[in-house]
């Protein structure tokens, strides 16, 4: 998971688009990536949003972070992140 904090000057609407129409298909092509879960905040909140990248292993991570394509996530982040926290989990489904 990673919780996102927008650009300085950048709308929390320039800052959606952004991350859905640009950031997204380019963390699409991650190789290993199961699922991609992209939650925008909708209220006055410090965070602007948590991105959800789902792998089927601690390796597979490592290996799609590694590549050319998670290299170019990375750098493209920079166009609408000012700061990123990084949180990996192990999810315990209780419901």
């Amino acid at each position: 998971m990673y919780i996102l904090k927008r650009r300085e000057g950048m709308s929390r609407e320039e800052f959606r688009e952004y991350w859905l129409k640009n950031h997204a298909p380019i963390v699409l092509k991650m190789p290993k990536l199961r699922k991609y879960v992209v939650n925008v905040s909708s209220g006055d909140s410090e965070f602007d949003g948590v991105a959800e990248l789902w792998f089927d292993t601690a390796d597979d991570m490592n290996t799609a972070l590694k590549s050319e394509e998670g290299r170019a996530v990375v750098k493209d982040a920079g166009n609408f992140v000012s700061k990123a926290y990084v949180l990996t989990v192990e999810e315990h489904s209780l419901l």
